[in-house]
């Protein structure tokens, strides 16, 4: 608690955007050093609150990146999604996103849950060795394709 407040109480001090009175920035600023000391000896003296205090500041990290990853993902899909849209030429378009562990079997999915009669799917342009390594994508969809839907692959 008491880093948070210190790390408020500096960041607030220090912003120049922020319309503070001079006395109050020094104020401010006088506080986040007090804070910061009582921070720094706690961390300095009781291992348990270090221990603690690291623990939280990890798992904070790692949730921080996971969400900023999930959002990269779906303003990615957006943009694809965006892109689909304005080429399907007044066609019907159903978009879904999912995050799968194989992505042939959640595309089949998909497509029969929604009825679909045309798959569409683009063809990956990756090197002969990336396909090696992580298969291909369009040979599995099609051999789990039901007959009845048809599949098309853009390249």
């Amino acid at each position: 608690m008491v880093g948070a407040i210190a790390t408020n109480l500096g960041a607030s001090s220090t912003d120049p955007k922020l319309d503070l009175k001079r006395w109050e920035r020094i104020l401010m600023f006088c506080t986040f050093i007090v804070m910061a000391a009582i921070g720094i000896s706690l961390f300095i003296e009781k291992p348990n609150a270090r221990l603690f205090a690291a623990t939280i500041l990890v798992f904070g990290l790692i949730l921080r990146g996971l969400a900023s990853v999930r959002a990269e993902r779906k303003a990615a899909a957006r943009a694809i999604f965006s892109y689909a849209k304005e080429k399907a030429s007044g066609h019907t378009m159903l978009p879904a996103y999912a995050i799968s562990d194989s992505a042939a079997d959640t595309i089949v999915d998909i497509a029969a849950t929604v009825g679909a009669s045309y798959l569409i799917v683009g063809a990956p342009q990756r090197n002969m060795l990336v396909n090696l390594l992580r298969g291909n994508i369009i040979r599995n969809i099609s051999s789990i394709l039901p007959e009845e839907i048809h599949l098309l692959v853009y390249a």
